[in-house]
């Protein structure tokens, strides 16, 4: 009878100091223990746009030629591929799908960068969409971070 005393004091302060641990990092970290980020290569452009419903589009280039948009729209979406870079235009290639279903609809074929329609003094730039070549309106995301110039010495391995 006394050990099984024991042994459930045990359990119990284990389950307590357990509880604790997860609270405390989930505290000091809630990101996460491991950035994942550290072993992506470099964004070299990056870009978002806040829409209706506070739903919020984000695309990062990397450095190695391949892309990653994620859509937070009552659900998340998420769209990778590559990209090449072929004189002013950015072609979007192999493109695949996470999250929710993009019901049916085909990713962005190439974009180009625009002065902002919202900057007066054209010293920001918007990143358009374009689903084909008849596409006249394109989508519009806002660039934050432009770094494409350093690619120009580098041939993509794909």
């Amino acid at each position: 009878m006394k050990n099984k005393g024991l042994i459930i004091t045990a359990i119990v302060f284990f389950t307590i100091g357990v509880l604790i641990l997860v609270l405390l990092l989930t505290f000091l970290k809630p990101n996460g223990i491991i950035n994942f980020a550290k072993f992506e290569s470099k964004t070299v452009l990056f870009a978002e746009r806040e829409g209706g419903g506070n739903c919020t589009t984000t695309l990062n280039l990397k450095e190695d030629y391949t892309f990653k948009e994620m859509i937070v729209c009552f659900g998340v979406s998420e769209a990778k591929g590559n990209y090449r870079i072929q004189n002013d235009t950015i072609f979007f290639d192999q493109v695949s799908y996470s999250g929710r279903k993009n019901n049916g609809e085909e990713y962005y074929k190439f974009a180009v960068i625009e002065p902002s329609k919202f900057s007066p003094d054209n010293n920001r730039f918007d990143l358009v969409r374009y689903k084909s070549l008849t596409d006249t309106v394109g989508n519009r995301i806002w660039i934050i971070k432009n770094e494409l110039d350093k690619l120009k010495s580098k041939n993509p391995n794909h």
